[in-house]
């Protein structure tokens, strides 16, 4: 079957802006991705580290109240 060139280059084109919109999608979705990943570190883990430091922050208060004790009497 012999095609013109008016036919491969319509075909090439559209094959082009049929890739294109595949970039798009993928690239759409990745970003996304790390928008709701983004989402869930600053509410979950960040709000779970904030309370592991006020903890390690009580901890080292309470070891130092106990070292004044042990030193003071």
């Amino acid at each position: 079957m012999k095609l013109n060139i008016q036919t491969k280059l319509l075909g090439a084109f559209g094959l082009m802006i049929v890739l294109m919109i595949a970039v798009f999608g993928v690239g759409f979705w990745g970003m996304n991705t790390i928008a709701n990943d983004t989402t869930e570190i600053v509410t979950v883990d960040l709000v779970e580290d904030i309370g592991v430091r006020e903890l390690e922050v009580l901890i080292l208060e309470q070891t130092a109240t106990y070292e004044d004790f042990v030193i003071t009497g």
